[in-house]
C-alpha cells in the first residue's frame, strides 16, 4: 500500500473546500468542457439525472470530510445503483471514481498550501514525486525527481494527478534541502506528456480562476447553485 496515499480522511480544509466548490453537471455537459475547466465540475459517466449525480457527489464529499473508506464507498454505490434500477458498476470503475476525486482534492489542497507566500518564500523548489512500485506509468516515472521552481510553467501541465488513479505528488524543498541532496533545478523540457485529458494543474484552475474564461455551461451551473442556496437560506 502506498504509505503517502492511504485512502483515509483528508484532514485539511483546502481539500474539502476544493471539492465542495465543484458544480454537478451531466456527462454530456462535462464533455463540452476543456482542460482545467473540468476541474471545476463533477459528473459520473453513465448517470444522466442530476439527482443521482448529486447523491454520488454527496458520497464523495463525505469520504473527503469524514473519511469514508473505499469499501464503504463501494457498498454505497452498489446500493445507489440498485435503488435507481441500474446495472451495477464494475468494482474497478467505482474505485477509479473514488481515487480520482480524492487524489485530485488532496493535490489541489496541497497546491494551495504550497503556494502560500510564506511557504513559497522558504520552500520555493518543487520536486515531482512518483511512487515507484512497478505499477507506475513510464511517463510518470520519467518525471520522478524532476525539480523546478514553484512558478515554472512546467507545473501548469505536470502538477498531479496526471491520469486516472495517478498516485504522484509534489514535494516542496528549501535551498538547504536542495544542497544537502545534491539536487539542481532541471532545465530540460519533458519529452513526455501527462495522460490525455489530464494536462493541467487542478489546483491552479481552482485557486487562481480566470472567470472570463468560464464556458457558459459552468456559468449557468454556478448561477443555478447560487439560486438554490438562496432559496434554502444558505
Amino acid at each position: 500500500m502506498d504509505k503517502r496515499f492511504k485512502l483515509k480522511p483528508l484532514k485539511f480544509e483546502e481539500a474539502k473546500e476544493f471539492f465542495a466548490d465543484k458544480v454537478v453537471i451531466t456527462p454530456d455537459q462535462f464533455a463540452e468542457l476543456y482542460g482545467e475547466m473540468k476541474t471545476l465540475a463533477f459528473t459520473v459517466a453513465g448517470i444522466e439525472t442530476i439527482d443521482m449525480l448529486n447523491d454520488v457527489f454527496g458520497m464523495i464529499q463525505k469520504s473527503i470530510e469524514e473519511g469514508t473508506l473505499l469499501e464503504d464507498f463501494k457498498k454505497e454505490m452498489k446500493d445507489l445503483y440498485e435503488k435507481n434500477q441500474m446495472p451495477p458498476l464494475a468494482p474497478y470503475k467505482i474505485e477509479t471514481i473514488y481515487r480520482n476525486n480524492l487524489f485530485t482534492a488532496f493535490n489541489a489542497g496541497r497546491y494551495k498550501q504550497q503556494t502560500d507566500p510564506a511557504v513559497v518564500e522558504k520552500r520555493p523548489y518543487w520536486m515531482y514525486d512518483c511512487l515507484i512500485d512497478g505499477k507506475e506509468r513510464p511517463s510518470h516515472r520519467a518525471m520522478n525527481g524532476v525539480v523546478k521552481r514553484y512558478d515554472d510553467p512546467f507545473w501548469d501541465e505536470w502538477y498531479p494527478p496526471n491520469g486516472h488513479r495517478c498516485r504522484c505528488g509534489v514535494r516542496n524543498l528549501t535551498q538547504s534541502e536542495m544542497e544537502s541532496r545534491g539536487l539542481q533545478v532541471s532545465k530540460l523540457k519533458p519529452i513526455h506528456k501527462p495522460d490525455e485529458g489530464w494536462e493541467y494543474n487542478p489546483g491552479k484552475a481552482k485557486w487562481n480562476p480566470d472567470l472570463e474564461k468560464y464556458p457558459e455551461i459552468l456559468k449557468k451551473a454556478y448561477q443555478e447553485r447560487l439560486k438554490q442556496k438562496e432559496e434554502q437560506g444558505n
